[in-house]
């Protein structure tokens, strides 16, 4: 039996509280993560320091979130996904707020690396705890639209860090 929008009278919610809110959360994680991947070496030259130092950092970054992906993996599997989503935003949360507590290239480092860490945890709670929010008959429909929210992200991300830093004189 069709509904009058012709599609079935069944058919299970794809927007639900759940997976509005996981989206949302998604797209602020990942904006908050393609501005920092922009402006941190901007900001690090900005110090003083050498562009070698500035990608130098952003390495410390991309090593930490992928030797530490799998462990993320087990931790999901172990303790849940929500659990694992509320670790990595608050640490990713606690270092954003770090940057501005130090100017020296260790310190800027070791956040670096605890964000990867953030980073590797958030993605991949964030994409269980999704998946685990949308109707099965709609999965492939909702992972799409989930895709598309870290597209939106690393779109505007970018864009949003260069405006904050013209605005800064960094």
């Amino acid at each position: 039996m069709r509904s009058k929008s012709g599609s079935p009278a069944n058919a299970e919610r794809l927007w639900t509280v759940g997976f509005v809110l996981i989206c949302l959360i998604a797209v602020i994680q990942r904006t908050s993560t393609q501005m920092q991947n922009t402006a941190l070496p901007l900001y690090i030259q900005a110090l003083g320091y050498t562009k070698a130092a500035a990608g130098n950092a952003n390495a410390v970054y991309s090593a930490a979130s992928l030797l530490l992906r799998p462990f993320m993996g087990v931790a999901v599997d172990r303790w849940g996904g929500k659990r694992v989503l509320m670790f990595g935003t608050v640490l990713l949360a606690l270092t954003v707020l770090g940057y501005g507590a130090t100017d020296s290239l260790g310190g800027i480092v070791l956040l670096r690396a605890l964000g990867g860490v953030a980073f590797s945890a958030t993605t991949v709670a964030v994409s269980t705890v999704s998946v685990q929010n949308i109707a099965e008959s709609r999965m492939t429909e909702g992972i799409g639209y989930f895709g598309l929210s870290s597209a939106f992200a690393q779109s505007v991300g970018p864009v949003f860090a260069l405006a904050l830093i013209s605005d800064n004189d960094v």
